[in-house]
């Protein structure tokens, strides 16, 4: 699967993070929110395209990578505020560390590091995705996750842009016009969670 194509699916974590928050948070949904997750559904259905014969189950996995992302970012409001932020980062590094490590040995997946340029480009995924985790931890902690949503969606295209200059990748054709529908799908449920904070029963 092209890399634009799976970062675009994972972007559907904002529609999860709606149906998590009523399972977690208790949160009441109604008609707009509702609506708003069966656009991106619809959504993410046209991009993975299920019926196409390039279709096969590790497309799903974008889709699982939503979820977790989704799960993570609703459950870091369950934690009281004088918890550090730091140290919540540090749970979730151990438990990805662990889960990493399960799966080397459960699918034999061990490959020796051969060079100390590989050492160097893991480090550096290393440092990049704790730093990215530490930053999206205390966002989340600090606002509601619909107010974050327009800005993930800003890394949709930069998803083009790094699949374009490193995996020579263009495609557009799987792309369109499913991206329309996750971003709108997201962007619904902005614009409703900002007219509930006016108390108008009609955004419900």
């Amino acid at each position: 699967m092209e890399f634009a194509t799976a970062s675009t699916i994972a972007f559907s974590g904002a529609l999860f993070v709606t149906l998590l928050s009523i399972l977690i948070l208790g949160h009441r949904v109604g008609i707009w929110r509702w609506s708003a997750v069966g656009v991106g559904f619809v959504g993410i259905v046209l991009v993975m395209r299920p019926d196409a014969d390039s279709f096969n189950v590790y497309a799903l996995l974008p889709v699982c990578a939503a979820l977790g992302y989704a799960a993570s970012s609703v459950t870091a409001q369950l934690f009281d505020k004088s918890v550090p932020t730091a140290l919540i980062n540090l749970y979730a590094l151990a438990g990805a560390l662990t889960g990493a490590v399960m799966l080397v040995v459960f699918t034999g997946g061990y490959v020796e590091v051969a060079t100390y340029q590989d050492w160097l480009w893991l480090l550096a995924m290393g440092v990049a995705g704790g730093s990215a985790v530490f930053c999206l931890v205390t966002a989340y902690r600090l606002t509601a996750p619909s107010n974050l949503a327009p800005f993930e969606y800003f890394s949709i295209p930069f998803a083009f842009l790094l699949g374009w200059m490193f995996f020579d990748e263009a495609p557009f054709h799987r792309l369109i016009p499913g991206v329309f529908f996750i971003i709108g799908g997201g962007l619904l449920i902005v614009w409703r969670e900002r007219k509930a904070k006016t108390g108008d029963p009609l955004y419900d």
